[in-house]
């Protein structure tokens, strides 16, 4: 197969319910515990935006704990008939200013082929942003975590690069003006590493806020 037709087997799968079905089931245990980690920066009265939501797992497990969850992506990769993402260009995101309390960016990052830009324009929709992403360990760990993404996104995609280690997100996000509010590390998976920030692009707000 072709990368084309690589690219294009996760959308193929997604077009019938035994597919998705079958994601819905093998990704469980992930977005469970990825939402667990998320829960504690989300108030039950915040507008959340998913931006890469991917099958849409996570986002359907915060409905419930939150007043609004939209999604947005560059594909429509949902498991879920009833929440298929708004699709942008990968840059510019298509809601009006303060649309959101909250911007998850969830093992989506990495993708973006202008992070910087794409932190902006998420400081520019919502007040505050949740990071999670993998970190730098080692090359072996990175080879390792590269075959992970290539297998959940339908292919290996060499202008995606590795993860950055913690000093290099974190001098990312202050590059961009934002005021780290939290930080916490975790392993979902045995020999990897991943970290979820809470951000908020005006230090100012930043004493208004106390995760519950």
């Amino acid at each position: 197969m072709g990368t084309e037709g690589a690219r294009l087997l996760p959308e193929m799968v997604l077009r019938t319910a035994l597919g998705r079905g079958s994601v819905r089931a093998l990704g469980w245990g992930r977005a469970e515990a990825v939402a667990r980690l998320c829960l504690p920066f989300l108030r039950p009265t915040d507008r959340v935006l998913d931006l890469g939501a991917g099958t849409g797992q996570i986002a359907r497990r915060l409905q419930s704990r939150v007043s609004s969850v939209r999604t947005c992506d560059v594909v429509d990769l949902s498991c879920y008939p009833d929440m298929s993402p708004l699709l942008f260009d990968g840059r510019s995101l298509p809601y009006p200013d303060g649309s959101f309390d909250v911007v998850l960016m969830l093992f989506a990052l990495h993708h973006a082929t202008d992070p910087k830009s794409l932190l902006v324009e998420a400081a520019r929709v919502a007040a505050r942003v949740v990071v999670f992403e993998d970190l730098h360990i080692s090359r072996g760990n990175d080879r390792r975590r590269g075959l992970i993404d290539a297998l959940l996104n339908g292919g290996w995609d060499s202008a995606v690069p590795g993860p950055r280690s913690e000093a290099e997100w974190l001098s990312l996000f202050a590059g961009q003006g934002f005021a780290l509010l939290s930080a916490r590390r975790t392993s979902l998976f045995p020999f990897f590493h991943q970290a979820v920030y809470l951000l908020d692009a005006d230090a100012f707000r930043a004493v208004d806020f106390a995760p519950h």
